[in-house]
Formats: C-alpha cells, structure tokens, sequence
C-alpha cells in the first residue's frame, strides 16, 4: 500500500493531502495502526506534546512543501468528564521537511491522554506543492 496516492481534487493545482490518526499512550509514545501510517510518524515530547512528522511515502526522500493551506486536529476521548474541558492546539513547525506539533491540554494544562482503545487524535494537513499559482 505504500508508495500508491490518489489524487485530490482541490480549488488551485499542486495539492497533497496528508491525514491520518495515533491513540495516546499516557506517558509513552503514541501508536498508530497500519492504515493510519502512510508518510509520517508520530512522537511524545514532553507531557501534551506531540510531534507529527513527515518520513516521505516509501518511494523517495522526505517530503517538503513550500506551503500548509489548512490543517485540522481532533480529540476523541473515552471518559473526556464534565466540567473537565479539553482543547487541542497546533502550529506547523518546519515545511522543509514537513513537521507538526501539537499541545494537548485538559483545563489549559498540557496533558497526555491516558491510554484507551477509544482515545483518539485524528489530523489532516493540506499542503501546496508549489508556490506558482493558487
């Protein structure tokens, strides 16, 4: 399965769209499953952080792109409470080669969810290919 892209129909040229999911592990690395794991990995830095990077699609190097048009986080949580809000932040942090970091935090503290086979962080990213036209 890897290697093989499908295209993506987008207003403008030259897009690539990379989505895909881990389940937070508590205190330790994430995993991820195998259909989920196509052109990137995913790390705990420290306690909420984690890095989503780009490894390339099996064929060839690592990707870098010159442009993020839009990207999008999800939190699903198996028990998330109430009155216990929960909030998911990221910000790209390289292009060249691609790489995203993203807080989660519980009650604006950086948290790591507790391992669960119903915990979820789901992402996508929309990059431009080039920087000629829209």
């Amino acid at each position: 399965m890897q290697g093989i892209l499908d295209k993506l129909w987008t207003y403008g040229k030259g897009r690539t769209l990379i989505a895909g999911h881990f389940y937070p592990q508590g205190s330790a690395n994430p995993t991820t499953d195998a259909d989920s794991n196509l052109g990137y990995s995913v790390q705990r830095s420290s306690t909420g952080i984690y890095v989503v990077s780009g490894t390339g699609r099996g064929t060839g190097p690592t990707d870098s792109f010159p442009a993020l048009v839009s990207e999008w986080t999800t939190l699903r949580l198996n028990s998330p409470g109430t009155g216990n809000p929960w909030e998911i932040r990221g910000q790209a942090s390289a292009l060249s080669p691609w790489t995203y970091t993203m807080q989660i935090l519980s009650n604006g503290t950086l948290t790591d969810p507790a391992a669960h086979t119903n915990n979820r962080v789901s992402f996508g990213f929309l990059f431009k290919n080039s920087t000629v036209g829209g």
